[in-house]
């Protein structure tokens, strides 16, 4: 095999890891985006309204009256704080939507907010937008 092609499978190889890299912290982004709007939606039902992922990242969050340091902190320190906000058994609610392997999102957060997730044959109007926007923007 010469060099040049060597260099181009290598190159091929690169860029297909880099799409699947991206397309995996995409991913991971919106995962973790969907957990915390259930875990939210979970603490204002809990509460009726009255306590949201906000109370939580404030008691979770919140700042000692010392001198700034590295704060470490696990599992069960992050459910400790969720049953402070809103008694639940968290760390199974949590757990089961970590170590899903289910085909669909947990839409739980979704539909707790009132929403519905809907599929369409037809591109919407925002969709159609965006697709002439881009081809307009590349060179």
């Amino acid at each position: 095999m010469s060099a040049l092609r060597f260099c181009r499978l290598c190159g091929s190889a690169v860029a297909r890891l880099s799409y699947a890299f991206a397309n995996f912290r995409r991913y991971k982004r919106t995962a973790g985006s969907v957990l915390w709007l259930d875990t939210d939606t979970k603490i204002r039902e809990l509460s009726r309204g009255t306590r949201s992922l906000d109370d939580f990242c404030k008691k979770f969050h919140r700042a000692p009256s010392t001198a700034p340091a590295v704060k470490t902190y696990g599992f069960e320190d992050v459910v400790a704080a969720l049953n402070e906000v809103a008694p639940f058994d968290w760390r199974n609610f949590l757990l089961a939507r970590l170590n899903s392997t289910d085909f669909h999102a947990p839409l739980g957060g979704i539909e707790r907010a009132g929403w519905k997730l809907a599929y369409e044959t037809a591109p919407s109007g925002f969709l159609k937008d965006l697709e002439q926007w881009r081809k307009q923007s590349r060179p």
